[in-house]
């Protein structure tokens, strides 16, 4: 790194690096835009849903209504927070040579964890595909051990437990206590 000239002080220095916009990962910005056009289709889907009678308060529009909101309210607190400016960190001493020397540095840029992504969306799409034919306490189970996996989970036969655990708890009380429908494939 090159050192600054010789009539610029230190505060001249810190003043001008902390004027400087904060690097931002503009490709963090996919999750948000994600959710955007999975609560767009959760609404045309809504919208073109044909109900059998009334539906009452919590009838099956309910849930896909509340999941949809979720998702434009999430990605729009997930995108300001992303493109809002953060403030650097302050050094806890700014006599100490070595916070100085560190002081320095640019900023690093965060970057995106495309592997990550990745393997979440590959979780999400072998779901969908799956579904049908083989069910779904089999394909969901699978889906919360991929997407565990995918976050940093290292250990499959707990992910594997919890997601079957998760799966058998949704259907309960899906199909047990609502009376919807959930594909029992080979299961079934």
């Amino acid at each position: 790194m090159t050192s600054p000239p010789p009539d610029v002080s230190d505060d001249d220095v810190a003043r001008s690096s902390a004027t400087e916009p904060p690097a931002r990962d503009l490709g963090a910005l996919v999750i948000p835009g994600v959710l955007v056009v999975l609560g767009t289709l959760l609404v045309t889907g809504i919208v073109t849903m044909r109900e059998a009678g009334d539906g009452g308060l919590f009838g099956p529009k309910a849930f896909p209504w509340l999941v949809a909101g979720l998702c434009y309210v999430v990605a729009v607190l997930m995108t300001v927070q992303i493109l809002r400016p953060h403030p650097p960190a302050a050094s806890a001493d700014p006599g100490d040579e070595a916070d100085t020397i560190l002081d320095t540095e640019p900023p690093q840029a965060t970057s995106s964890n495309w592997r990550s992504l990745g393997i979440v969306i590959g979780g999400v799409v072998l779901f969908i595909v799956m579904l049908e034919p083989v069910g779904w306490l089999i394909s969901a189970t699978l889906l919360f051990a991929i997407v565990s996996f995918g976050l940093g989970a290292r250990n499959h036969v707990v992910g594997l437990l919890a997601g079957l655990g998760m799966a058998s708890a949704v259907q309960l009380v899906f199909s047990g206590f609502l009376g919807i429908h959930i594909p029992p494939g080979i299961l079934g």
